[in-house]
């Protein structure tokens, strides 16, 4: 599938085995075919008017508690509630494929 058919896609989450790649250093040069080489589908794609792409790849995962972490009891539960914590590459490719932007991001 060419980055110039897609209006959206969705799909499941990429066990990214490049998460610790520098993506910054490859912009200008890399395209999209290159980065789904690398990295799979993306979990998300979304073509702009200008026919750019913005596309997410979910790269790690992890959970986190929400809530006190901390008591002065020592046989109190610890409460707080496991939260999905994703570690996602936002990449912008340009109307011919080629990455123009990269940001990581923890949300």
């Amino acid at each position: 599938m060419g980055v110039s058919g897609w209006v959206l896609l969705m799909a499941g989450c990429v066990s990214a085995p490049g998460s610790r790649v520098d993506w910054s250093q490859r912009v200008d040069f890399y395209t999209y075919k290159q980065v789904v080489d690398e990295l799979g589908e993306p979990a998300f794609a979304l073509k702009q008017p200008d026919n750019s792409v913005v596309a997410e790849w979910v790269v790690q995962k992890r959970p986190r508690l929400t809530g006190p972490r901390i008591s002065s009891n020592p046989d109190a539960f610890i409460h707080g509630q496991p939260v999905p914590e994703e570690e996602v590459l936002i990449m912008t490719f340009d109307a011919k494929g080629k990455l123009i932007d990269c940001k990581r991001v923890w949300r």
